[in-house]
């Protein structure tokens, strides 16, 4: 049996910007695995949804003070209705869900030879396609077809709400990971255009910065 390596199942595409070359390279894992294409990776157990495993992981950091002691009482009040409501929210729209990375910001993207190159892929599962755009850079949504933008901008206040509870675990180890909680919180509060995670790195380390 041949074994499939990340770069076969993550070819480089032909366009020079970054912005369409990731475009590329995350619109043929969609499809490929929209078309039931097996994954060239062991996933442990079932699929699973992002929201019956991410949300609940930032749900139960958000609920346990143990967990996040540095957490002010209001912003964990707030936290905890934005993202139980958001995914039922996102639930309710019965969007088509199918294999999808679920965390492709730039953090999980290695520059090679070949082409840009997708990591971690532990927590891949079940879910819209809007949900993994909600990761990326605006350059890459922009190039991607028929996508939801309600959806999206949905997708994008879920990650914004997950992301930030993360950087309040008491075991973070993410640099300056409890500025970019904070950062994170601001941007809920400020409201739409929901930025993308990229943008709010930004504005904690300044426009030089990425994830």
């Amino acid at each position: 049996m041949e074994v499939v390596t990340q770069e076969k199942w993550f070819p480089s595409g032909s366009a020079t910007t970054e912005g369409r070359t990731c475009h590329s390279v995350l619109a043929e894992w969609h499809m490929s695995s929209g078309c039931r294409r097996p994954p060239p990776f062991e996933i442990a157990g079932p699929l699973r949804l992002p929201g019956e495993v991410r949300v609940t992981e930032a749900e139960e950091i958000v609920a346990d003070p143990d967990r996040s002691p540095d957490l002010a009482d209001a912003d964990r009040v707030f936290l905890r209705g934005w993202l139980a409501g958001l995914w039922r929210a996102i639930e309710d729209r019965g969007a088509v869900e199918q294999l999808i990375h679920s965390g492709p910001h730039p953090g999980n993207v290695l520059s090679t030879s070949s082409g840009p190159l997708f990591i971690d892929l532990e927590p891949c599962c079940r879910g819209p396609v809007e949900f993994d755009l909600a990761h990326v850079p605006a350059a890459v949504c922009d190039h991607y077809p028929g996508v939801d933008q309600e959806l999206l901008a949905e997708c994008r206040q879920l990650v914004i709400a997950m992301v930030a509870a993360w950087r309040w675990d008491a075991g973070e180890q993410f640099p300056r990971g409890r500025r970019f909680g904070e950062e994170l919180l601001r941007a809920l509060r400020e409201g739409p255009p929901w930025p993308t995670l990229d943008t709010v790195v930004r504005r904690r380390d300044g426009p030089s910065s990425e994830l």
